[in-house]
């Protein structure tokens, strides 16, 4: 789950403490089945504001995805 990474990450950009959060497909999947590449953009809703995570997700032949995290 990509989550606890996106959670980490609006802390590494100044999230004080998480009260929500919410993701939007930024670019749906594209490429052949095993090596689709899609973004996401996290968006955590902080007390002390809202923080943006981009995420890429790279989806692997074995069936499993890894992912980049950006500041967004």
């Amino acid at each position: 789950d990509a989550m606890p990474i996106a959670v980490l990450q609006a802390h590494t950009i100044g999230c004080d403490k998480v009260v929500d959060g919410r993701f939007f497909v930024e670019q749906d999947p594209t490429g052949e089945v095993g090596k689709r590449v899609w973004k996401e953009i996290w968006q955590t809703h902080c007390n002390n504001g809202s923080y943006n995570v981009g995420m890429t997700f790279m989806e692997a032949p074995d069936g499993g995805v890894s992912y980049v995290v950006s500041n967004h």
